[in-house]
């Protein structure tokens, strides 16, 4: 990859260890999914019981992504990262423990209060230490995380469950969640006289000043709308492929993995387009991902071949992940870095409630339709209508406020090498 090259060395060490933080956080919280048949043998649940749990986490999640993404502005990204992987890998291991519905409940809860840092953290750790003209692709770059790691889920934690139970599996990932957070701690913390340097002549926007920005609600709107789809169709893709195509476990989270390994092309792919083909028009690109994606979602359901229904999975991953690469790569160029922690932490914000909302909505729509998935696949595509029409207020080429019109300045190669 040519930016990755025209990192440092340090730079690319930085990177390289937000996307595995990435990857991590969400097949953390993905593996649930795969989790959830065991779990609802073993605890007699039914779907909407199953959409609760699922969705347990988003709540606990929404909660912590303002507060951690304000945190990581005032105190650094390191700090806020370390501690959210350590708390969220605790939270993991203790699911495999649960005793009762309620306890695996307030765990999941937990666990989403210990992860939500994590998102507003990472933005922020890349306006702390990447130039400014390589923000958005480094930014992309990481959030290929999400696919890989939605890919990977399935892939590792459904042999495991086979074998050993899926108590077994949360134990298993959480003590590799736990390495990764002492791996954060090599990274050195930036020099704060320095970054008050750099930002020296620059105008700071206020968190209250960022809340009255109408370009910062078209960004929570949309990535509402995108996660509407995002998680309800990540939620219930194994349980569709096991209750509606007839397929088993193993084979549901095997070709379930298929839509999210296209994903990490497009996420990689929007990134780059948004600085390229679609420079200073970026939301035509969010339209054009949002149309296709509900295009493909529907078709997916419709179509009576199980091959046509996972080729058009794939479609679907590509084009909504192209989106949502695009999406956050924008954002660098959308808000400044003195406040990048906070405004991802919003957006991150409608994004979980949506997460959590998404999930269980769904459950209650398959229970109410008597098992059927029509409603819920007319709600995924809901979520991406918000998308396109929230998108087509996103101008980053204009400045909504005089504070918005500064020239970020460069950061240098003063971080030491690992």
């Amino acid at each position: 990859m040519g930016y990755f090259k025209r990192l440092g060395k340090s730079q690319r060490f930085i990177v390289t260890v937000l996307f595995l933080g990435a990857v991590v956080s969400i097949f953390d919280r993905m593996v649930m999914s795969l989790a959830i048949a065991g779990i609802g043998e073993e605890f007699a649940l039914d779907a909407s019981m199953k959409g609760i749990i699922l969705s347990s986490f988003f709540l606990g999640y929404a909660i912590m992504t303002i507060p951690g993404g304000w945190l990581a502005d005032k105190l650094g990204s390191k700090i806020v990262i370390v501690v959210s992987i350590m708390a969220w890998s605790l939270f993991t291991g203790l699911s495999g423990l649960a005793w009762s519905v309620t306890s695996l409940i307030i765990i999941r809860f937990l666990f989403g209060l210990g992860e939500g840092g994590f998102p507003g953290a990472s933005t922020k750790a890349i306006a702390e230490y990447i130039p400014r003209e390589k923000r958005p692709r480094s930014q992309a770059f990481i959030k290929s995380g999400d696919p890989v790691g939605l890919t990977l889920a399935p892939l590792i934690a459904v042999p495991i469950i086979v074998a050993f139970g899926w108590r077994a599996m949360f134990i298993v990932i959480a003590i590799v969640g736990i390495f990764l957070a002492l791996s954060y701690l090599i990274i050195p913390k930036r020099d704060q006289l320095a970054l008050e340097a750099e930002n020296a002549n620059h105008p700071k926007l206020t968190f209250k000043e960022l809340l009255k920005l109408p370009r910062m609600w078209s960004f929570v709107i949309a990535w509402f709308g995108v996660c509407i789809y995002m998680w309800g169709f990540a939620s219930w893709l194994p349980s569709y492929l096991m209750m509606d195509r007839g397929l088993n476990l193993f084979n549901a989270g095997m070709l379930s993995a298929i839509p999210t390994t296209v994903g990490v092309i497009g996420t990689l792919l929007g990134g780059y387009l948004v600085g390229t083909v679609f420079l200073g028009r970026e939301r035509y690109m969010f339209i054009i991902a949002g149309l296709f994606g509900a295009i493909f979602i529907y078709a997916m359901y419709v179509t009576s071949s199980l091959a046509m229904a996972i080729f058009f999975q794939a479609m679907v991953g590509l084009f909504m992940q192209a989106g949502m690469g695009g999406f956050w790569a924008v954002t660098h160029k959308a808000f400044p870095s003195n406040i990048i922690g906070s405004a991802a932490g919003l957006i991150n914000f409608s994004g979980q409630i949506a997460g959590f909302i998404s999930p269980m909505a769904i459950g209650f729509l398959i229970t109410a339709m008597n098992g059927s998935f029509i409603a819920g696949i007319g709600f995924l595509i809901f979520g991406t209508l918000i998308f396109m029409v929230a998108s087509i207020f996103i101008k980053v080429d204009q400045d909504d406020n005089d504070k918005m019109k500064t020239a970020e300045v460069i950061v240098d190669e003063s971080i030491p090498a690992q």
